[in-house]
């Protein structure tokens, strides 16, 4: 129980120092889509520069991708918290974990699609670079928790299955 304290207040100091800059970043967003003027923001290494709309639906995908990682996180910390109170095999938790996975799927192809077009397009950059990236990464967990949902959805009907015996 030691380590779950540790991991959720890791978490807790996460959501507390990402909220208010996705507040601000959600705050500019209107205004870098809207405006006439060219904004380069860096994201994941990457100057991107909003020229045209091609190029702002991509910094607009990237940016819903990072929300959807926020709340992925969050839903984390509804697993870790009812992991305190002794919540384990329960279909609520199946179903959160399920939802993690998905949306950590739909986050990596959010994130690595827009950044391997914006990478062809706009830059001069070598695309087929052979290496461990946040998309591979995102997509192997949330196929992980997926996965994982499955094993706590089994063992929640065995657990059923074991009180209606007795």
């Amino acid at each position: 129980m030691k380590k779950l304290n540790v991991l959720k207040i890791i978490i807790d100091l996460f959501l507390f120092l990402t909220i208010p800059l996705l507040l601000l970043t959600l705050f500019f967003t209107p205004y870098i889509l809207r405006t006439n003027e060219i904004v380069v923001s860096k994201i994941n290494g990457l100057n991107i520069a909003t020229e045209d709309n091609y190029s702002k639906l991509i910094f607009l995908m990237i940016i819903i991708s990072y929300v959807l990682l926020i709340y992925c996180v969050f839903i984390f910390r509804k697993i870790i918290v009812s992991f305190k109170k002794r919540i384990l095999f329960n279909d609520k938790i199946s179903s959160q974990f399920k939802k993690l996975g998905l949306f950590l799927i739909l986050s990596s192809f959010l994130n690595g699609i827009p950044t391997l077009f914006y990478k062809l397009f706009y830059t001069k950059e070598n695309i087929l670079v052979l290496s461990i990236n946040s998309f591979l990464i995102l997509f192997t967990f949330g196929l992980f928790f997926i996965v994982l949902s499955e094993i706590f959805l089994i063992a929640f009907k065995t657990k059923s299955d074991n009180e209606l015996t007795i």
